[in-house]
């Protein structure tokens, strides 16, 4: 998974969007206004992963999405170079992260990777070494 959950969140400055359709005078134009909105928001997203590189490139440093999962497709799609490039971008942009990765990545490496979800230090900790991005 790459994002879920709110249009607004693939905003570059997430907000909360939503449409109430229960007054029938008005329903039309929330319908008309929420099908603009997906033209506009959520088929230009969908339409970057023809470009899995610019995909990567765009969404790393979007704060609302899950960047674990950003370097995941990067190691999928593009190979491992090309997730250890984001994971050095996004942990490069992020110096308070990178401090917590770096105190994440030793205790996974001694006791091995967290079980739980939630704590981007421990998750890219845990996908350093999964997909062996700390070797040469």
């Amino acid at each position: 998974m790459i994002s879920g959950g709110q249009i607004g969140n693939l905003l570059h400055h997430p907000k909360w969007m939503e449409w109430d359709f229960a007054n029938p005078h008005k329903r039309q134009h929330r319908i008309n206004d929420a099908a603009a909105t997906i033209r506009a928001i959520i088929l230009p997203f969908f339409a970057l992963f023809d470009r899995p590189a610019l995909a990567v490139d765009t969404l790393l440093q979007r704060p609302a999405l899950r960047q674990t999962s950003i370097i995941e497709y990067a190691f999928a799609m593009l190979g491992r170079d090309a997730a250890m490039a984001a994971m050095h971008d996004y942990l490069a942009a992020n110096p308070v992260i990178q401090s917590r990765y770096k105190t994440a990545l030793a205790h996974a490496r001694s006791h091995g990777p967290a079980h739980h979800a939630g704590d981007m230090a421990q998750e890219l900790a845990a996908i350093t070494l999964l997909h062996r991005l700390d070797q040469p």
